[in-house]
């Protein structure tokens, strides 16, 4: 399972600020690593924090 936070306070952002990437939310997707500071700075792109869960079942 996987989800994507945006808005993001100053204070979290200043604590996970090398785990930030970044949610187009016209594209509906995060920007890649390739993306370029220009592509950021634009409406409806917002830093965002991707956090993943994965389980497993252990007999």
């Amino acid at each position: 399972m996987e989800v994507v936070l945006t808005d993001l306070t100053e204070d979290v952002l200043t604590k996970i600020r090398i785990h930030i990437e970044y949610w187009n939310a016209a594209l509906d997707e995060l920007l890649d690593e390739t993306c370029e500071p220009e592509d950021i700075d634009v409406d409806g792109v917002a830093a965002a924090l991707r956090i993943r869960f994965e389980g497993a079942y252990d007999t």
